[in-house]
């Protein structure tokens, strides 16, 4: 393994931006977009998030495969690395890294060396996957053909990707929500938080759509029928083999 100490070994921290302070920008966007662009949901988008971001000057030997969603800083010495897991695992798509930001413009600084003050906080940007489940009522449905998904959190907001697909329905009877969320959602009286969602639902009538959001007080997605200014609940006999939601949603923790 590589000994020679690197200032991103732990991540996007202090020390790292200092040291690049362009490429570790670049590196937190890449890594914030492959988290909420996980590859089951984007096969066929940004050509750059299915291939690993590597740094100039890194040394790679022949060989070694980097997978998508790893980082590798610029002048990275792995040339007697033989394995992906002998790599930092902050270089890696799940790592976490500690992110120094200026709360008024949320911009990494080009210029991090005097310690933190009231003006700038530190955050930490983590994140990982969840498994999002349907329930009918308090009935979840009996198995599911794709169970996919990715979050982020950074400062107080959690940010989530989700796909969601039933095989068997099952005997659940009442409103439909997605439960499982990896983060709960601040609890506050009136406040109610959007979820971008598509559905390939077949509804009784055209002229619906498919609208979700995460009520106040709960701890998970209620799905909805929307038509003519109304909401109406999505119940058991909305549901049948290979119905299936893809969802996102940046929520309040």
């Amino acid at each position: 393994m590589a000994t020679k100490k690197h200032p991103c070994e732990k991540g996007l921290t202090e020390e790292c931006i200092k040291k690049y302070p362009q490429w570790a920008l670049k590196a937190f966007a890449y890594k914030l977009l492959y988290t909420l662009l996980p590859k089951e949901i984007s096969k066929n988008l940004t050509f750059q998030l299915n291939q690993a971001m590597i740094g100039p000057g890194a040394i790679i030997p022949e060989g070694l495969v980097i997978p998508p969603g790893y980082v590798i800083p610029p002048d990275y010495d792995a040339s007697d690395i033989s394995n992906v897991s002998d790599l930092p695992s902050a270089f890696s798509p799940e790592g976490a890294s500690n992110i120094v930001v200026p709360p008024d413009t949320g911009a990494i600084p080009a210029d991090i060396s005097p310690a933190p003050s009231p003006g700038r906080q530190s955050y930490v940007a983590a994140g990982g996957s969840w498994s999002p489940r349907l329930f009918l009522g308090n009935t979840e449905v009996t198995s599911y053909l794709i169970q996919v998904g990715t979050y982020t959190r950074i400062g107080n907001r959690c940010i989530i990707s989700g796909f969601v697909a039933v095989d068997v329905v099952g005997s659940g009877v009442g409103d439909l929500t997605i439960r499982g969320l990896p983060i709960n959602p601040v609890s506050t009286s009136n406040h109610r938080q959007a979820v971008s969602m598509l559905s390939n639902l077949l509804l009784d009538v055209t002229l619906y759509s498919i609208q979700a959001q995460i009520k106040e007080t709960a701890s998970y997605i209620y799905v909805y029928k929307f038509r003519l200014g109304a909401l109406f609940s999505l119940t058991e006999s909305n549901l049948q083999h290979n119905s299936n939601f893809v969802f996102n949603c940046v929520y309040e923790i």
